[in-house]
């Protein structure tokens, strides 16, 4: 039961999923490719600074390994998906000498469900607007790289909570999630855990002996489901 709480626990954390993504773009600006209902931006050089205000949700994909040992290496492997909903602000500058490049956004998960074997985890406090509307509050950036403006550092800090059989699993410290993205949405591009292995705690806040200790993310094409 433990097994199945971590593995599906991660699982929440990073699954994401499908389904019609909508924005706040304008599909008639031919810039901006529509794939399957949402804008595309990338790739192409500066393609950031372009971005709008919006949300979107997408189909990806995850591989997580559990550590059942606390030696530090994943015993178990969990591939798992499910719907991941993102909203972003609109380009923006953050350097005062060069105040016409927007070059940053920032992000958040609004939500993120996965369900599999029966069993569903969430993250996201449900509310787009970077404000901390609940537990699961989980907050990104994305900053255009200087010497590669084709790509942008993506970084978040994801928070989630799994229930299996009756046994609740969350973290407490965040899930650190990066990528290196050449479009938005981050279709094809791998996100990666950063930082050592991430313990995760029982209702009660106990430590449940279980660790994240690696996390593959890919957002999928939805043309190509």
């Amino acid at each position: 039961m433990i097994r199945r709480a971590v593995i599906a626990c991660v699982a929440a954390l990073l699954c994401t999923g499908c389904g019609d993504g909508s924005s706040n773009d304008s599909p008639n600006d031919p810039s901006v490719p529509v794939t399957q209902g949402f804008p595309l931006y990338g790739p192409r050089a500066h393609w950031i600074d372009r971005v709008r205000s919006g949300t979107v949700t997408f189909e990806a994909v995850a591989v997580v390994a559990v550590d059942l040992n606390r030696d530090g290496s994943g015993d178990l492997t969990l591939e798992v998906r499910g719907p991941t909903t993102v909203f972003r602000s609109a380009a923006r500058a953050t350097d005062p000498s060069n105040p016409g490049h927007r070059k940053h956004l920032d992000l958040e998960i609004v939500s993120m469900t996965l369900s599999a074997e029966d069993i569903e985890f969430r993250a996201g406090d449900g509310a787009g607007n970077f404000a901390a509307d609940g537990p699961l509050f989980s907050i990104g950036a994305s900053d255009e790289i200087g010497d590669d403006p084709r790509l942008a550092h993506d970084d978040f800090a994801i928070y989630f909570e799994g229930t299996v059989a009756g046994l609740s699993v969350h973290n407490e410290a965040p899930l650190r999630m990066v990528a290196h993205i050449d479009r938005l949405p981050p279709i094809g591009n791998l996100f990666t855990m950063s930082g050592p292995p991430l313990p995760l705690f029982t209702e009660d806040g106990h430590n449940a002996g279980l660790q994240i200790t690696s996390v593959n993310y890919t957002p999928l094409d939805p043309n190509d489901e």
